[in-house]
């Protein structure tokens, strides 16, 4: 199990499936262009052990000083432990 100093400013990507590293990319690109993608959606993350967990991202479009940012957050996580 990866402690939390060893989490922290990691890229969360690092942590994805192929298949949902495909699908963080391409909404975060169409969210990025101004197009409607779904805000919530599951994932499946590969833990410290290599066991995949599915988890409910949400995610959303910041404008931080004039620049577009994306901020996601992980909703349900009882299977990351």
């Amino acid at each position: 199990q990866k402690t939390k100093n060893e989490l922290i400013g990691k890229d969360f990507r690092e942590f994805l499936s192929d298949e949902s590293y495909d699908l963080v990319v391409k909404r975060y690109q169409d969210r990025q262009k101004g197009l409607s993608v779904p805000s919530e959606y599951d994932i499946k993350i590969i833990r410290a052990d290599k066991k995949i967990v599915d988890i409910k991202l949400s995610s959303s479009v910041v404008n931080f000083s004039g620049k577009i940012k994306t901020i996601a957050h992980i909703k349900s996580i009882k299977y990351l432990r």
